[in-house]
């Protein structure tokens, strides 16, 4: 079986001490698909967009009465299909970018 992996991390910036911002935690999370089923939940996703009038990249964020229940279907699409998630959550306390990156941008 091949899956498709979508990762993305939240509040990054914390990873750079110099230029962190307010913030106690950065998140990185993976959401794997089997690769077979990525043209329906692309088409169910396009459905709540027409629906909704959803355009554009949308984040979470962004969630606003306009927009809640857009974002109440993709939830209930999450779980209802066969999806796998996993995250890791990082205290921003616990992080030495110069002892694990030794200040490398590009590493972090």
């Amino acid at each position: 079986m091949d899956f498709e992996i979508y990762c993305d991390e939240s509040r990054q910036e914390l990873f750079r001490t110099e230029r962190a911002t307010a913030g106690r935690y950065v998140l990185i999370g993976g959401l794997w698909i089997e690769a077979s089923k990525r043209p329906r939940f692309k088409g169910l996703i396009k459905q709540f967009r027409d629906q909704y009038h959803v355009w554009g990249e949308f984040k979470w964020n962004r969630v606003s009465p306009s927009r809640l229940d857009f974002y109440l279907d993709l939830v209930r699409l999450f779980f209802r299909e066969e999806m796998r998630f996993r995250c890791i959550l990082l205290a921003r306390d616990e992080m030495d970018a110069l002892r694990f990156h030794h200040a490398d941008e590009e590493l972090m």
